[in-house]
């Protein structure tokens, strides 16, 4: 059998030895200083979309007003004529007034006086829950936040309000207003037909209804 030269076989090896796989980050980079152009054009487009995430937000702080939306299967003790007025900062939204943050208070007040300029009081835990990226059928929602409010006056005095505030995609605010109607006071308003207003007990009589409300918020 006849010998094969060394050089010969070390020149066989170094084909049939297998390549490195250059990293994907390394392929990139080398493909951008292949067309240093392409990338000029890029990085402002990246940066902008980077901006628009972080801020977007912001277009949703003010001060927002509408009627209550009517039917009484969304509607609960306000009256189809209600109106709710949201101060809403979403920077404040998470930070509870003592954290020592610099940030303003977010209130709602309604035109029948349950809700007189009452504070918006955050959950700090739920930015980081799935559940304040809940989305459902209809426009997106962009952010939901939960917060309390506890009026000091009106007939939920002294108790807690669930206030749930969702930011859409559309530029609209939603807040919805859940609560429950203290025991042995009369619910809902005196002026309020019981099949307009709930629940209706044995009888026709009213029996106890909890609060439910949701208005839409359009930009002004």
């Amino acid at each position: 059998m006849r010998a094969v030269p060394v050089r010969r076989l070390t020149l066989l090896l170094s084909f049939a030895r297998p390549r490195a796989k250059q990293p994907r980050a390394s392929r990139l980079g080398s493909r951008a200083r292949a067309h240093p152009g392409a990338a000029r054009l890029l990085l402002p487009l990246l940066l902008a979309a980077l901006a628009w995430g972080c801020d977007d937000l912001k277009d949703f702080a003010g001060t927002r007003s509408n009627s209550i939306v009517g039917g009484n299967f969304v509607r609960s003790c306000f009256a189809a004529d209600t109106v709710l007025t949201l101060h809403f900062v979403p920077s404040s939204a998470t930070a509870l007034p003592d954290s020592g943050l610099d940030t303003l208070p977010n209130m709602i007040s309604t035109g029948d006086g349950t809700f007189q300029n009452t504070p918006l009081e955050p959950i700090p835990q739920l930015p980081q829950d799935p559940l304040s990226q809940l989305d459902f059928p209809g426009p997106q929602r962009l952010r939901n936040y939960m917060m309390w409010a506890r009026p000091a006056t009106g007939p939920l005095a002294g108790r807690d309000a669930l206030v749930v505030i969702s930011l859409l995609a559309s530029e609209t605010t939603e807040v919805r207003v859940i609560a429950r109607s203290a025991d042995g006071v009369a619910s809902c308003q005196s002026d309020l037909e019981a099949s307009d207003a709930g629940a209706i007990g044995d009888g026709g009589a009213v029996t106890r209804r909890d609060y439910f409300g949701l208005w839409k918020l359009k930009k002004k």
